[in-house]
């Protein structure tokens, strides 16, 4: 059934470690997004065309992650494969998780991308690919999608103080 949509497997335990497992991998694709989004918006208002900004990014050691959503960054339609409404979720859900275990660690970056991705989410940017922070980010905006309000339920926000 996964077969599709995984490259390779990789055996977890239960299912609460696979979750944990799932929002590891999605805490690393987040802070990476953000620093392509980042790196992106700040050489493009620099001058640099948006193409010649991909082509350097794709020069970088987030090669693959810039080649996998260049087209949808350059067209600025962001077909969702991962709606930016579901990362904020996984977000919010790794930063109550690490509140929970009172680990506390400091999760500078991840909760400074979560205060990002909850104003794009607010704003018309929740149905979109996870790559439109690109976007976002240098001001650009968004695409009109068609969603009703109605039809999006928010994560709730993990800024306060667990219990």
């Amino acid at each position: 059934m996964l077969e599709p949509v995984a490259r390779r497997f990789i055996y977890c335990g239960g299912p609460l470690d696979a979750a944990k497992a799932k929002l590891t991998v999605n805490t690393l694709l987040c802070i990476l997004n953000d620093a392509i989004a980042e790196a992106y918006a700040l050489e493009v208002s620099m001058g640099l065309s948006s193409e010649l900004v991909l082509d350097v990014l794709s020069e970088t050691p987030a090669k693959a992650q810039v080649e996998r959503k260049r087209a949808l960054i350059a067209s600025g339609h962001f077909e969702p494969s991962f709606k930016l409404r579901l990362l904020l979720k996984d977000i919010r859900l790794t930063l109550k998780e690490a509140h929970r275990v009172n680990r506390s660690p400091k999760l500078v970056a991840l909760e400074s991308i979560e205060q990002l991705a909850a104003e794009a989410v607010e704003s018309t940017w929740r149905e979109l690919d996870y790559s439109s922070m690109a976007a976002f980010v240098a001001g650009t905006k968004a695409p009109s999608i068609g969603i009703s309000d109605d039809l999006v339920r928010e994560a709730p926000r993990t800024n306060a103080k667990p219990d």
